[in-house]
C-alpha cells in the first residue's frame, strides 16, 4: 500500500470529531500532546492517577510549548539540529516528569517514555499537515519505538548483527543511549526504501501495523510450545 493509504487509514481510526480532524499543525499541536500522552501509557506508572489534573496538564502543556518554539515556529534547518533539539525536548520532559513523580513519590521515568510522547506528538501532526508545510519537519522525525516496532525489527535483524540494536525488553524503560543506536538502524533501513517510507515517521505507519502481526504471531507460537 502506498503511505497516503495507511495515513487515511490511521486517521479514520482515531475517534475524532471532523473539527478535530481538519485541524492545522499550529491548531492541534496541544491536541497532538494530549493524544500522545495516554500513548505513553501513563497507567504504567503506578499511582498517577492520583496525580491532580492540574499538574498532568502542565506537563503537558511545557512539552507543547517546547514543540512549537524548537519545531514549529523555527523549523530545523537540518537532521543533526533537528536530533539536537529532539533529545534537549525529550531530557527536559523526563526531567519534568521525574519531577511531578518525586513530587508524589512515585517510580522514577526512563528515556523511553519521553521518545514516546514527542514522537507520536509528531506522528499526529502529520495527520494535521494537509497543505505540506511542515513536510521538511516531518522528514527529518524519528521513528515512535513501542511493542510493536520492536518485534518488526528484532524479526526483521533476527541473527544478524543489526540485532543488539533492538536487544530492548521494554521500549518504556529504554534509556537515551539504546534509543539512539535504535533509531541510527531504523534510519538506516528506511533510506533503503522507496516514496515516502525512506523516511523513519512515514515508514512507521506500515512498520507498526507489520510489527503488530510479527508480536501477535510470536505469542501464538509462544503459547503453542507451552
Amino acid at each position: 500500500m502506498e503511505f497516503q493509504t495507511y495515513k487515511q487509514a490511521f486517521l479514520n481510526e482515531q475517534p475524532w470529531t471532523e473539527t478535530q480532524k481538519n485541524y492545522t499543525v499550529q491548531e492541534g499541536l496541544e491536541f497532538a500532546v494530549r493524544r500522545a500522552y495516554n500513548d505513553m501509557m501513563p497507567r504504567t506508572i503506578h499511582g498517577i492517577g492520583k496525580v491532580e489534573d492540574a499538574e498532568k496538564d502542565a506537563l503537558k502543556k511545557a512539552l507543547a510549548d517546547e514543540i512549537r518554539r524548537k519545531f514549529i515556529d523555527d523549523v530545523p534547518t537540518s537532521c543533526d539540529v533537528f536530533d539536537k533539539r529532539h533529545k534537549e525536548v525529550c531530557e527536559d520532559f523526563v526531567q519534568r516528569l521525574n519531577a511531578l513523580c518525586d513530587k508524589h513519590n512515585l517510580q522514577k521515568q526512563h528515556y523511553g517514555k519521553a521518545q514516546k510522547i514527542v514522537n507520536m506528538t509528531f506522528k499526529y501532526l502529520l495527520l494535521f499537515d494537509k497543505t505540506g508545510q511542515c513536510t521538511k519537519l516531518f522528514e527529518y522525525c524519528h521513528m515512535p519505538i513501542d511493542t510493536y516496532v520492536l518485534a518488526y525489527f528484532q524479526d526483521k535483524y533476527k541473527g544478524t548483527q543489526a540485532a543488539g540494536a533492538f536487544d530492548i525488553p521494554a521500549w518504556s524503560n529504554m534509556c537515551e543511549c539504546k534509543y539512539t543506536c535504535a533509531q541510527k538502524q531504523i534510519k538506516a533501513y528506511c533510506a533503503s526504501l522507496s516514496n515516502e517510507f525512506r523516511y523513519p515517521l512515514y515508514a512507521e505507519f506500515r512498520i507498526w501495523n507489520e510489527g503488530k502481526a510479527v508480536y501477535i504471531n510470536s505469542k501464538g507460537k509462544r503459547k503453542k510450545k507451552k
